[in-house]
């Protein structure tokens, strides 16, 4: 059973009363054992949302509690008062709970990985995790993501992620200073995070092992039918340095703008009778080029990067709304899809164009990827599903399957819908052993 620890943080806890004033050496190494396990619980918390390590998550008391028992508060003063965490206090009951970061200068010489020392806590956190195990395994999708999860390895290759982080450069009197910015060292020191983690999980073959790496968490699908786990967190940098166990390396099959897409289909779903906008607009998610129209036709997208580009579509579309320069182009390109968008946020509040697209997404990706072959690496990341280079056309092909039976009221079977799907290599080198 391994966690993340600070380094020197014995040498630290030293210092304060909380830790001190512990009489016996087995109940010291019980304290840090539930250090490391509150601060690997941040690291899994900020992974799991998508956040910078220096960023702060919310973490319930009831967790704490569970976990490290009634006296949880002495860890937690004592981790924050050295320093090693920061802890907003503000909370709501029954809204929100308190939030936690990790010191905030903290980079990836400044922590490890390490044993659990206390055979009680090392049980107690084994058993907790065995019944997670348990858990999982009465849902078909939820095993299969897990079992599918064990089947990758991470490549020793961070170069890959770490020339994707600017650095700065500062002219000295005897030399240059180099550094990075601080919300971009935070970045940095998460793919760090996961790198070190996953690697540990590459010769690995069961559950028990998958359910013990410091950053795995429960895999979970909400309301909207979206499964959201420890693959789907991967930052993108980390999965271009990933093979299958079996040194293949991993392709995905995703939907072309797939969040407009779905949102056109679901809107001509809800004509009585097909528009001229309506044609032109199946025939760009037909084609998978929504996303190529838009830019095309806009002064505010046309030279921005690919990544900036999508959020700002997507953050009009799903956002409140607001009248910016690039919502007026939107409407006037697609005025009825815009219009119908418009409706949806007035009447039933702007998340809610957000989750038709969610759902349909996931009434697509997760119903193909269950039925996939258990013999075959598979794994679901939203709107795609990682696979080998050999498996990508049976994916395409039932993931076309599948949208031509849910829209079967909408896409006329004369329609090629091939390029709707496409299909891209993730991974960027092949296993390189580090021994």
């Amino acid at each position: 059973m391994r966690l993340y620890t600070v380094i020197h943080l014995e040498s630290l806890l030293q210092k304060h009363h909380n830790y001190s004033s512990i009489s016996t050496k087995r109940n010291k190494q019980l304290f840090i054992d539930k250090c490391n396990w509150f601060i690997s619980h941040i690291i899994k918390s900020q992974i799991k949302s998508e956040k910078g390590l220096g960023e702060l998550v919310n973490i319930a008391s009831k967790v704490l509690k569970e976990t490290m028992g009634n006296k949880y508060n002495a860890v937690v003063e004592a981790l924050v008062d050295i320093e090693v965490v920061y802890m907003n206090k503000k909370y709501s009951s029954g809204k929100f709970t308190k939030s936690y970061a990790l010191k905030k200068n903290l980079d990836e010489g400044d922590y490890s990985i390490v044993e659990v020392s206390n055979k009680v806590f090392r049980n107690k956190l084994r058993e907790s995790n065995a019944n997670l195990a348990k858990e999982s395994e009465s849902n078909p999708v939820l095993h299969k993501i897990n079992l599918n999860t064990l089947k990758i390895q991470l490549t020793n290759n961070p170069g890959i992620y770490l020339w994707e982080f600017p650095l700065k450069q500062s002219p000295l009197k005897h030399g240059m200073l180099v550094w990075r910015e601080d919300h971009v060292q935070q970045r940095l020191n998460k793919y760090d995070a996961y790198f070190k983690a996953f690697r540990s999980l590459n010769n690995a073959s069961d559950l028990n092992e998958l359910y013990q790496l410091p950053i795995f968490f429960q895999p979970k699908i909400n309301q909207l039918g979206r499964v959201y786990h420890i693959g789907a967190s991967m930052p993108r940098l980390i999965r271009k340095i990933c093979v299958t166990k079996s040194n293949e390396l991993i392709y995905e099959v995703d939907m072309a703008s797939a969040q407009p897409s779905l949102l056109i289909l679901e809107w001509i779903r809800s004509l009585d009778k097909m528009s001229d906008e309506a044609t032109k607009c199946l025939k760009l998610v037909a084609n998978g080029a929504v996303y190529k129209y838009l830019v095309d036709n806009s002064e505010v997208l046309k030279d921005m990067e690919y990544g900036k580009m999508k959020k700002e579509i997507l953050t009009t579309l799903n956002g409140e709304y607001k009248p910016t320069k690039l919502y007026k182009e939107l409407k006037k390109l697609l005025p009825e899809l815009m219009r119908w968008i418009d409706n949806i946020k007035f009447k039933e509040g702007y998340k809610k164009v957000s989750h038709r697209g969610q759902s349909a997404e996931a009434t697509i990706f997760v119903e193909v990827y269950k039925n996939l072959p258990e013999d075959m690496f598979s794994l679901l990341i939203h709107d795609c599903i990682l696979t080998t280079e050999l498996k990508t056309q049976v994916v395409q092909e039932r993931l076309i399957e599948r949208v031509r039976q849910l829209y079967k009221d909408v896409i006329p079977n004369e329609l090629n819908i091939d390029r709707l799907f496409k299909t891209d290599k993730v991974s960027v080198v092949r296993w390189v052993d580090n021994s």
